[in-house]
């Protein structure tokens, strides 16, 4: 079991782990109970009308992952993860001028082989006509998007070991252009650098000060707010400025920089629990 880490060096508080640990193995039992009510048993289970959407926030913030499918709670079955064959999705030439940022899920099919089937379009945040899921999606993101699924290859999924045709595999491909611009730019670089120092020195009010100036230029500086104020345990704004961090701005966060994000889920979800904020943690993860 992972535990949550402010940074390499410093871990955040046990007792946070422990009590989403706890709401974790009830949900799992809540499933299992809401399925044998169904009837359902053995490969059948997979077809249970029961929602495990409330299990994923905790999948994500326990185990780092974003895996969404009802086969990965049950026991017997063995989740094919992760692909085997991966073709790199690019950004559409002929979008670049446009500079949209977004994402497409595709929901796919897996044989007995590994080999995926059956691909549509799930959602594309680009698509902003009012259409039914899974219907046609014409644009470029979609096309590219789709273009990359097809060559999608997993080891087999299991039950009890014997490979079965596992449904409703989504993918996410996310679209940015120029997503490591702001780390890229020795300005930026130089200012978060002023301000790591200060925080190391403990000098936290000149750090807060130096990132509220620089604020608007680098979207980074909300991380560094909310380091600040969790120091200063002042956990309802180091709550707001991680939560800025991680979704006012999500295209950028998702494009790359995994380890800046999972220090801005460890402190957005230790200044929940910090204010007893149960259901504010599961919601900042759905």
């Amino acid at each position: 079991m992972y535990s949550l880490t402010a940074n390499s060096n410093q871990d955040l508080s046990p007792s946070l782990n422990t009590k989403l640990l706890e709401i974790y193995s009830n949900l799992l039992l809540d499933l299992e109970a809401c399925i044998n009510d169904e009837g359902l048993e053995d490969k059948d289970r997979l077809k249970t009308a029961c929602n495990a959407d409330n299990l994923h926030p905790f999948q994500n913030i326990l185990f780092q992952t974003q895996y969404k499918h009802i086969s990965f709670y049950l026991d017997g079955f063995e989740y094919p993860e992760p692909a085997i064959t991966v073709k790199q999705h690019n950004y559409p030439t002929s979008m670049h001028a446009k500079s949209r940022n977004g994402v497409v899920v595709i929901v796919f099919s897996i044989d007995k082989e590994g080999k995926t089937f059956n691909h549509k379009v799930f959602s594309s945040t680009f698509t902003y006509t009012k259409r039914e899921r899974g219907s046609e999606c014409q644009d470029e993101f979609c096309q590219e998007a789709l273009r990359a699924a097809l060559a999608l290859r997993y080891k087999p999924a299991t039950y009890l070991g014997s490979p079965i045709v596992l449904d409703g595999i989504k993918v996410i491909y996310r679209f940015v252009l120029d997503e490591n611009k702001v780390f890229t730019s020795r300005g930026g670089a130089v200012e978060l650098n002023k301000v790591n120092k200060l925080i190391d020195k403990g000098k936290l009010q000149k750090a807060k000060e130096k990132s509220l100036e620089k604020i608007d230029d680098y979207h980074y500086m909300n991380l560094q707010l909310a380091k600040i104020f969790f120091l200063e345990k002042d956990y309802l704004q180091a709550q707001k400025y991680a939560y800025d961090f991680l979704y006012d701005n999500w295209s950028f966060i998702e494009g790359g920089q995994n380890k800046f994000r999972l220090l801005g889920l460890s402190i957005l979800t230790e200044s929940c629990f910090k204010q007893n904020k149960y259901k504010e943690i599961i919601d900042n993860f759905n």
